[in-house]
């Protein structure tokens, strides 16, 4: 057997190599193959540049895996945290209008309001979200920054808005209509965030579900992981033992005869 493993001399490295990595100690597991030979389990020709007959013959006998079985599982899942847009360009000139530090600013565009005999004053439409409380939809002055308008928000009446022709567009609410004309971005612009905003809680409550439902699987991965490595290494330590006393009792010398 010493002979046939060292004619597989660099094989027989690159096995052992392999061994360190999974069983951090390479003796058993050469003691283990020449075992395995004298019983007649393995043959040895076929370990010539086979690696995988090693892994296998590690994990059948030890329970040994390429790597350790609590790193399977990878890192944990990130907790869930809130989302957060991005701070606006217009956040610094239009910030003593909000509410506390949580409200963020996700549009703000100049736009025209016709009034009802159709003259169209300049006004500064803001949208922002707040995940603690809800959206808010203002227009201002663009001068003076005085607000001149909030359109009602509530949690039975959310901002509906119709699309009149691309840039014109109108939002509805319980209480009235308000219309607007935005040239530069026009209607899809407004509906986007708008009804973005109105589907944030649904969403953030999707994410905090995943990642709550993520750590709970990574936590009973964990625990399985760690089972396994205790019964892997009470399955090493039971075969240590064996092959201790195998080998005390090939050392004890044969009682006299005659």
């Amino acid at each position: 057997v010493v002979t046939l493993m060292s004619d597989n001399n660099n094989n027989n490295n690159k096995a052992k190599d392999n061994a360190e990595q999974g069983e951090n100690d390479a003796a058993i597991v050469a003691n283990a193959i020449i075992s395995y030979v004298y019983a007649g389990n393995v043959n040895v020709d076929s370990l010539n540049g086979k690696i995988e007959c090693l892994k296998k013959f590690a994990k059948n006998e030890f329970g040994i895996n390429d790597t350790n079985d609590t790193d399977d599982i990878g890192p944990p899942p990130k907790p869930y945290e809130p989302t957060v847009y991005p701070q606006h360009p217009e956040h610094d000139t239009w910030k003593g209008l909000l509410e506390n530090e949580n409200e963020s600013i996700v549009a703000c565009e100049l736009v025209l309001k016709p009034n009802p005999v159709g003259i169209q004053h300049k006004r500064q439409l803001i949208l922002t979200y707040n995940p603690n409380t809800l959206p808010r939809l203002f227009y201002c002055d663009p001068k003076n920054k005085e607000v001149k308008g909030t359109i009602e928000w509530t949690d039975n009446c959310t901002p509906a808005i119709n699309n009149l022709n691309g840039e014109s567009f109108e939002i509805e609410v319980s209480s009235r209509t308000y219309k607007f004309i935005d040239k530069e971005n026009g209607t899809a612009f407004w509906e986007n965030h708008i009804n973005d905003v109105i589907d944030r809680p649904k969403k953030e409550e999707k994410l905090k579900k995943e990642a709550e439902e993520a750590m709970e699987k990574y936590k009973l991965a964990k625990i399985e992981a760690e089972k396994k490595k205790k019964e892997s290494q009470g399955n090493r330590s039971n075969n240590n033992n064996s092959n201790n006393n195998n080998n005390n009792d090939d050392n004890v010398a044969p009682a006299p005869t005659g």
